[in-house]
């Protein structure tokens, strides 16, 4: 190690003396020398000097062991670096392999924006401690400009306005702050002086947690969206239906008002695949959802039970408020063609709909199968009208 020893006796005290001790720690750390063996060495090395005070200069002696305290300080900060740098990386790694399996589970090829952005940004915490250690690998694809990243990207695009107001303002500013942070450090990373980067640290740590925390709350929201939302729709899916059957059922029970269900298919729709082709069906199932929700009131809500089928929870007190709600869908989606690129084109509902009585003994399941059978029976007397099940067994 001459450069570190030259430093030591020619007694260079400056910036460059640190950036040396600093470079020399890092070459150690690299070599594989550990904590333990570096910190022994040094240690040596102090009594190589005690000695030679002793039979010089006391002095000397004192001040020569001071530097070696001093090293063995900056080889200490270097390696706890590279510690906090390890468990970063697989504090980091959990959490990306955990996004990216949940956006394997949601068969999608790459994470939403979102998740990117969260990606991203833990990937520029790690790069903060990789570049204090002297590495550069991956660095220079990164974006420096906040509105160039994924999160940048997201807010311009209306993710602004989903953030909790209160924390909107903190919240770009710790962005806008961990990327000039990013510049500050990659422009020490050019002038190869790691040295320097490590009163940043803590600051792009902070502003990088106070980032992720946020993004956090809101990929949580958007993954259980994913798993309760239908994608081609964005109306709630199989799954939301259970969820939210069950709840209309617990709060059935818990304030003795009752609700509605009803089945809706849509007639014939696979002759129009077979006539225009999957994507100006799937056009028509989206145009179809945009009418039956405007017929909709705050208190019902629609899923997408699978392929061209669809149900709705009304919100309701009587059998009647079902049939009510039933009717607007049918004349909403009925009435009037939708247009798509193949042109416009007429569709028309055969609904079956339900209604669940307070303190009632009826499962889910049971609930359900009325509410579908009634919309089969409406297939069989020649689709295009609603069937309401009753308890008589009279439609």
């Amino acid at each position: 190690m001459p450069n570190f020893i030259e430093t030591l006796l020619k007694g260079y005290y400056d910036d460059s003396f640190v950036s040396v001790l600093y470079l020399q720690a890092i070459n150690w750390h690299r070599s594989g020398v550990d904590a333990t063996l570096s910190i022994a060495a040094s240690s040596r090395l102090r009594m190589l000097f005690h000695n030679v005070g002793n039979n010089q200069s006391n002095a000397l002696a004192g001040v020569m062991c001071k530097l070696v305290d001093l090293s063995q300080a900056v080889f200490a900060v270097v390696y706890h670096i590279a510690d906090t740098l390890d468990h970063l990386r697989a504090s980091a790694d959990s959490e990306i392999t955990r996004i990216r399996a949940l956006t394997d589970s949601m068969s999608s090829a790459q994470p939403s924006p979102l998740g990117q952005a969260y990606i991203d940004h833990l990937s520029w915490k790690l790069h903060a401690y990789s570049l204090a250690l002297g590495e550069r690998e991956g660095v220079d694809e990164l974006p420096l400009d906040s509105s160039d990243c994924h999160l940048g990207q997201w807010l311009a695009a209306g993710g602004f306005e989903l953030i909790d107001p209160e924390l909107r303002s903190g919240f770009v500013a710790a962005h806008d702050r961990l990327h000039e942070i990013a510049k500050q450090l990659l422009a020490f990373s050019v002038q190869q002086r790691p040295e320097q980067m490590i009163d940043h640290l803590l600051n792009i740590e902070s502003a990088s947690k106070e980032v992720t925390t946020v993004l956090a709350l809101h990929l949580e929201r958007e993954m259980r969206d994913l798993v309760t939302i239908d994608n081609l729709t964005r109306v709630g899916n199989r799954r939301g239906f259970d969820q939210g059957l069950s709840q209309k059922m617990e709060e059935s029970a818990r304030t003795g008002v009752g609700f509605g269900l009803i089945f809706i298919d849509i007639d014939y729709f696979k002759s129009i695949n077979d006539r225009y082709g999957h994507t100006v069906g799937d056009e028509a199932l989206q145009g179809a959802v945009e009418r039956i929700k405007s017929a909709l009131r705050s208190t019902d809500s629609e899923y997408r039970w699978g392929g061209e089928e669809f149900t709705v929870l009304v919100g309701t007190d009587s059998s009647r408020g079902v049939t009510q709600v039933a009717e607007r869908i049918h004349a909403a989606v009925g009435d009037t063609p939708l247009l798509t690129s193949a042109g416009h084109i007429s569709i028309t509902l055969s609904l079956g709909c339900t209604y669940y009585a307070p303190h009632t003994t009826l499962s889910a399941d049971e609930l359900v199968i009325q509410a579908d059978t009634a919309m089969l029976l409406a297939k069989e007397q020649g689709r295009n009208r609603i069937i309401c099940h009753a308890e008589d067994g009279a439609d």
